[in-house]
C-alpha cells in the first residue's frame, strides 16, 4: 500500500451529528486515471468541498466553491471523456441538487433544482446526461438530465425505491439498488385511559401513503400505487371501497381535502416540473390550478376555501406561496424557506416545514416574521403531524438503532407552548408519509411501514 497524499480536515463520518448520517461518497479516479477527485474542507468548521489532485504534479485545487451556509460537495464523479465532473450539493443532510462543471472551466454550476435527497449520480456513457435518484417526487426515483441543462426525466422501466445508479463502461446496461419500502395506512387511537402502548389498526387493504381525512370524518383520501402509478384514491371512513380519483399520465399525490369536503388538492408531475390540480371529490377531470415551469407541490387550503398555499422552487429556492382557487395573483408568502403548509384554526398563521430540515415554522398568513415555533419536529417525521383547536400533533422517535426505536404521538399545545405525549406507541416503523387527524381528535392516520428489502436490479438494452 502507498500512501498518496492526506486531507486537511476530511469529511464527516457517517455516525456524525454535524452530517446528520450524510457520509459523503469521497473519491473518484478521472477515466486517463491522472486525477483524483477528493472531499474535505478549508476550515475545521467549512462547508465541504470537492478538490482536485493532480497525481504526477502532487498538486491539489479546489473545484466546487459552496456558501458557508450549506452542508457542502459530495459523490463526485468524472465524465467518460474527462470533460466534467458532477456531484452532489447538499444544504441539509437529505436535501440537495446535481451540480456540474467542466474541468478546464470556471467552476461548476447547478445542473437540477430538485431540493431531494440524492442518492448516488451516474453518467451515461457517451457523457451527455447523467442519471440520479431523488426522492423530490415523493418516493426515491431514477431521473436523466442532460448536461446542457433543462428538466430532469423520469428513467423508464425503473420502478419507485431506486438508489445509487450505475452504467456500465461500454453502455446498454443500467443497474442500481432497488429499495422495497412500502406502507399501510393505520390508525391510532387518542385519549386512551392513559398514554400506553396502542395497536395500529390497519385501515386500506393495499399500499398507500399521504393518508388525509375529510372534514366530516366519512372518508379517505390517499395516494397509492396500486394500479401501477401513484395515483389519488379515496375510500370510506374504515378504508373500504377504495375508488381510483384522478389518473394522471405520470405521478400524483399529496391528496387534501378543501374544508367542505367537495374538492381535493394534490400534485402531479409534468415534463415541465410538478404542478398543483384540483378535482371534485366525487372524481372527474381534475383542473390545473399552476402553470410555473418547475415545482409547484404540497398543496392545501385555507381555513375559509378561499386560498391555497404550495411549495414552490419559481424563485430559485423553495419557498410557500398562495393564490386564490380560482385563480388570480400568486403570492409569496415565505423567503426563508418553505415546503408543506398548513393554516391554523383561526386563520391567522401559516405552520410550514423547511425541505430537509427539523422543526415546525410559524408565519402570518399574509407574510412577515418567520418563526421556529416547534424544535421537536424531526426531518425524519417532516409530514407526520397535523393541527387541530388545541395544538400540533406530530410523531416522534427516539433510538438510533432499530432495535431501540421507541416511538410516540406528541402534541404541542397552544395555549402553554409545553410539549406532552398522548400516546405511546413503542417499536414501531412508521413512514414519512402524512398524518391526520380525525375531526373530533381522537385518532391519528399515520402510515406504517411494510418489511423493506433491497435487491440490486439492472436494466438490458438501456439507451
Amino acid at each position: 500500500m502507498q500512501r498518496l497524499f492526506g486531507l486537511a480536515f476530511g469529511p464527516p463520518g457517517p455516525d456524525s451529528a454535524e452530517s446528520g448520517g450524510w457520509n459523503p461518497e469521497t473519491l473518484s479516479w478521472s477515466p486517463d486515471g491522472k486525477f483524483l477527485a477528493v472531499v474535505d474542507r478549508n476550515s475545521p468548521n467549512g462547508p465541504l468541498r470537492i478538490f482536485l489532485r493532480d497525481i504526477a504534479a502532487q498538486r491539489f485545487h479546489a473545484f466546487s466553491f459552496p456558501p458557508p451556509s450549506s452542508l457542502g460537495d459530495g459523490n463526485p464523479a468524472f465524465s467518460p471523456d474527462r470533460q466534467y465532473l458532477a456531484f452532489v450539493g447538499r444544504t441539509a443532510p437529505h436535501r440537495g441538487d446535481v451540480y456540474v462543471g467542466a474541468l478546464a472551466g470556471e467552476g461548476a454550476r447547478r445542473l437540477t433544482a430538485c431540493d431531494g435527497n440524492v442518492r448516488g449520480l451516474a453518467w451515461t456513457s457517451d457523457a451527455r446526461r447523467i442519471i440520479f435518484s431523488s426522492d423530490h417526487s415523493g418516493e426515491p426515483r431514477l431521473w436523466s438530465i442532460s448536461v446542457s441543462g433543462g428538466s430532469p426525466e423520469p428513467v423508464a422501466g425503473v420502478s419507485d425505491g431506486a438508489v445509487f445508479p450505475t452504467v456500465a463502461a461500454g453502455g446498454g446496461r443500467l443497474a442500481f439498488a432497488s429499495l422495497s419500502d412500502l406502507g399501510y395506512v393505520v390508525r391510532l387511537e387518542l385519549f386512551t385511559s392513559s398514554p400506553s402502548l396502542s395497536r395500529p389498526q390497519r385501515l386500506i387493504p393495499f399500499p398507500a401513503s399521504t393518508p388525509q381525512i375529510s372534514p366530516d370524518g366519512r372518508r379517505i383520501a390517499f395516494t397509492s400505487a396500486h394500479s401501477g402509478r401513484s395515483e389519488i384514491w379515496a375510500s370510506d371512513a374504515q378504508g373500504l371501497n377504495p375508488i381510483r380519483l384522478a389518473s394522471m399520465p405520470t405521478l400524483a399525490g399529496s391528496p387534501r381535502w378543501s374544508p367542505d369536503g367537495s374538492q381535493i388538492a394534490f400534485d402531479s408531475l409534468l415534463p415541465t416540473g410538478w404542478d398543483v390540480y384540483v378535482i371534485s371529490s366525487k372524481g372527474g377531470e381534475p383542473r390545473r390550478v399552476t402553470w410555473h415551469e418547475g415545482s409547484d407541490v404540497r398543496p392545501s387550503w385555507s381555513r375559509d376555501g378561499q386560498w391555497l398555499y404550495f411549495g414552490s422552487d419559481r424563485g430559485g429556492t423553495m419557498q410557500i406561496w398562495k393564490m386564490p382557487v380560482t385563480g388570480g395573483a400568486e403570492h409569496q408568502v415565505t423567503f426563508q424557506g418553505g415546503y408543506d403548509a398548513v393554516e391554523s384554526p383561526d386563520g391567522k398563521f401559516l405552520f410550514y416545514t423547511r425541505r430537509g430540515l427539523p422543526g415546525l415554522w410559524t408565519v402570518p398568513v399574509d407574510g412577515g416574521e418567520e418563526k421556529l415555533l416547534l424544535r421537536e419536529l424531526q426531518w425524519q417525521n417532516s409530514r407526520n403531524w397535523a393541527v387541530r383547536e388545541d395544538g400540533i400533533y406530530f410523531l416522534f422517535c427516539e433510538g438510533l438503532l432499530p432495535a431501540e426505536r421507541q416511538c410516540f404521538v406528541r402534541r404541542h399545545r397552544f395555549n402553554t407552548g409545553a410539549v406532552d405525549t398522548v400516546l405511546r406507541l413503542g417499536n414501531v416503523s412508521l413512514k414519512n408519509a402524512g398524518g391526520s387527524l380525525s375531526p373530533g381528535g381522537e385518532s391519528l392516520l399515520v402510515v406504517q411501514r411494510a418489511a423493506a428489502e433491497t435487491d440490486i436490479a439492472m436494466v438490458k438494452n438501456w439507451r
